[in-house]
C-alpha cells in the first residue's frame, strides 16, 4: 500500500508556507516587497511565492510540534516492506524533504514547487501521475483534501470535525481517524 499523508494540520499543527512567509518576513522587512513583486510578477501564482520564501527560510525540524500518534502510525506502516510512506504537501517541496528525510523511514516528501501548488485536484492528479495503478491511502485534515480522497482508494482524516469526518466518509472508505492533537519537542524523547 502507498501512504501519502499532507504536512500542514496533519503531521504538524502549523502551515509552513504560512510560517515561512511571516518568518523571513518578520527578520527582514524589506523581503515584503520583493515578496509582493513575485507575486504580483507570476500572476498571483501563490506557487511562486512559496518556491522564493523557501528558498530564504531555514528551520530545525527539531522544534516543530508533531502529531505522534499519526507519526508512529506511519513510522510501523514503513517498517512492512509491502508499503511505502510519503509525504505529500502543498508547502515548498524543499521543506517538505527536509522534513521526511529527518524522520528517517518517509520514502521522500513531495511538495509544492514553482509550476504547481500541490492541493486539492493538483495533488490528486499529482498521486496518481507518481503511483499509478496503485492503491493509495491518503491522509489529511481538511476540507481541501476531500479532492484528494475522492480519487484514491482508501483515507485517514486527522480531525475532531465530524462534519468533516462524515463528507470525507461520503467520498472514500475512511480507515482511520485521529485526534488533532501535537506534542511538542522534547516532551517524549526524540523523534527521529
Amino acid at each position: 500500500m502507498i501512504y501519502c499523508t499532507d504536512l500542514d494540520g496533519t503531521l504538524i499543527p502549523n502551515d509552513m508556507s504560512v510560517t515561512s512567509f511571516f518568518s523571513v518576513n518578520l527578520k527582514n522587512p524589506l523581503m515584503l516587497i520583493p515578496s509582493l513583486w513575485w507575486l504580483i510578477r507570476s500572476g498571483g501564482r501563490r506557487e511562486v511565492l512559496k518556491f522564493y520564501i523557501e528558498r530564504r527560510y531555514t528551520f530545525d525540524p527539531g522544534r516543530l510540534s508533531w502529531n505522534r500518534e499519526v507519526l508512529d502510525f506511519l513510522r510501523e506502516q514503513a517498517a512492512n516492506p509491502e508499503n511505502e510512506v510519503y509525504i505529500v504537501s502543498g508547502s515548498a517541496d524543499a521543506l517538505v524533504k527536509k522534513i521526511a528525510f529527518y524522520h528517517g523511514f518517509f520514502r521522500n516528501g513531495f511538495g509544492t514547487n514553482p509550476e504547481v501548488n500541490l492541493v486539492g485536484k493538483k495533488k490528486l492528479a499529482y498521486l496518481r501521475r507518481r503511483f499509478p495503478g496503485q492503491e493509495i491511502c491518503y491522509i489529511g485534515n481538511s476540507r481541501t483534501d476531500l479532492r484528494v480522497w475522492e480519487g484514491v482508494s482508501s483515507g485517514m482524516v486527522v480531525s475532531d470535525n465530524q462534519r468533516l469526518i462524515e463528507e470525507a466518509k461520503s467520498v472514500t472508505r475512511i480507515l482511520r481517524v485521529f485526534p488533532p492533537k501535537w506534542e511538542k519537542p522534547g516532551s517524549r524523547g526524540a523523534f527521529a
